[in-house]
C-alpha cells in the first residue's frame, strides 16, 4: 500500500551505492513532477527506530521532491517494506 510522507521523515540508506547524486537525473525528475511525487513514481523506504524511514530506492526523487517544493510540508508517494534495517554486528 502507498503511504504519503512527509520529506523530513525520509532519510538516506548509509549503504546507497550511489556515491553521488545525477544533477541531470534530478533535474530531469523535477522537470516531470508537475508539483508533486505521485505513486507511479513512489520511493520504497522502510521504517526506522524512530519516527521516520529509510530510503531502500528513490534518493534522486526526493531530492527531486525536495527541489520542486517546501519541503517542510511536502509529501511523496512512497511504498512501505515490512522489515525494519538490523543493526550491523560488531
Amino acid at each position: 500500500m502507498v503511504q504519503y510522507v512527509e520529506l523530513t521523515r525520509l532519510h538516506a540508506h548509509p549503504g546507497n551505492p550511489r556515491l553521488a547524486a545525477r544533477e541531470d537525473v534530478i533535474e530531469q525528475i523535477v522537470a516531470q513532477l508537475n508539483g508533486r511525487l505521485d505513486e507511479a513514481h513512489a520511493l520504497l523506504v522502510r521504517p526506522t527506530d524512530g519516527n521516520g524511514y529509510e530510503i531502500i530506492s528513490g534518493h534522486h526523487r526526493k531530492a527531486a521532491a525536495e527541489r520542486a517544493g517546501n519541503p517542510s510540508n511536502h509529501r511523496v508517494a512512497a511504498w512501505l517494506a515490512g522489515n525494519r534495517r538490523q543493526p550491523r554486528a560488531s
